[in-house]
């Protein structure tokens, strides 16, 4: 062991270590002492030169914290911490399944570089490489923004716990600038041409297209169809409730157009307590957005499963339908006062205005 450089008393020493490290300077504090009276140290950090060394014992001295965390890793506070305060909001109604589902899998897969580092240690360079370079495992593909929007969040929640719980001398979160590059979301929603609906209607007889048809023609968001249970499915009343995401939306009525009834029919039948979960064997929606853009690059077509949402959309505003009962189906907040009071319109009502789309 090499020379110690002598510090005051109990504060703390940095002395280097033999051989060839990468860091050589080992930097421990004094826990307490044995019966002859000599220190007894523990290690707190290596460091490449004395100086560093000197100013992390200082840091430390500053800002002191349980030893027994400094070793605490990305994947050990996620599994330990972080899980269980997610799963409670969901069953808060504060978090949606869908939102979970989407954060287990930043975390399982695209997060994995990152889940042996010490949280103490991880910089925000680090992190930042790893969000730019993650790929789709099914594709190989570059991560769009929204995906990668999920692995920061992930970063935070545990840089967050690390702070706030394990109370680690972390003075400036190295996730508050993160970034997901620049969102191209928001000119990417194309609706189908006739051309492009017609043939949808001419393949009908596959299952994928038949759901394609029915948010088509609901604006529901994808999880949400997935989620509506038989049981909240009045198709002799023509219309079904579900929904999700916010207050709002929560337990809507959806009115059923005729155009596509005889499909929720067909799901209908089937007798599953979520009918168009039965797409596939095991569904998921990864299976479902995987099989969807399969579909779309096969018709060359140029779509994602968001875009029927906003189709749906479009050809009411085109067919004049109330903007107010537009929002309510689409289960957006309606700010106009005297129109949130009315919350109960009359699932007729809801019918009329969707039938005004063909």
């Amino acid at each position: 062991m090499g020379k110690r450089f002598r510090l005051p008393n109990g504060y703390g020493s940095v002395y280097k270590l033999s051989g060839k490290r990468r860091r050589p300077f080992a930097v421990a504090i004094t826990v307490g002492y044995d019966e002859y009276g000599k220190q007894i140290q523990n290690i707190i950090e290596y460091a490449t030169t004395r100086e560093e060394g000197l100013d992390l014992l200082s840091k430390y001295r500053q800002n002191p914290y349980d030893l027994n965390y400094k070793d605490l890793t990305f994947e050990y506070i996620w599994t330990n911490n972080i899980v269980s305060k997610l799963e409670e909001l969901v069953k808060k109604k504060k978090m949606s399944e869908g939102n979970l589902d989407s954060l287990t899998n930043a975390f399982k897969n695209h997060c994995i570089p990152l889940h042996k580092e010490k949280v103490l240690n991880l910089k925000k360079v680090k992190m930042q490489n790893v969000i730019d370079n993650a790929k789709n495992k099914h594709n190989n593909e570059l991560l769009g923004y929204t995906a990668k929007g999920f692995m920061i969040t992930v970063c935070k929640y545990i840089f967050e716990c690390a702070i706030d719980d394990y109370e680690l001398p972390i003075i400036k979160n190295p996730t508050e600038k993160l970034s997901a590059g620049e969102n191209e979301s928001s000119n990417k929603h194309i609706p189908f041409t006739k051309e492009e609906e017609s043939i949808l209607w001419g393949m009908q007889y596959i299952d994928l297209v038949k759901i394609i048809l029915i948010m088509n023609y609901t604006g529901n968001r994808p999880n949400e169809l997935f989620k509506a249970d038989r049981e909240k499915m009045f198709i002799d009343l023509d219309y079904f409730v579900t929904g999700s995401k916010t207050e709002a939306g929560k337990d809507r009525p959806i009115p059923i157009h005729p155009k596509v009834k005889h499909l929720f029919l067909y799901f209908y039948n089937k007798g599953a307590k979520y009918p168009f979960q039965t797409i596939f064997e095991k569904f998921n929606y990864s299976k479902f957005s995987r099989e969807y853009t399969k579909l779309m690059k096969e018709l060359g077509f140029k779509h994602t499963p968001y875009d029927s949402r906003h189709i749906f959309a479009t050809k009411m505003k085109k067919a004049g339908a109330n903007e107010y009962i537009l929002k309510k189906i689409l289960g957006h907040s309606i700010q106009d006062l005297t129109e949130k009071v009315y919350t109960h319109r009359d699932i007729e009502e809801l019918l009329n205005e969707v039938r005004r789309i063909n």
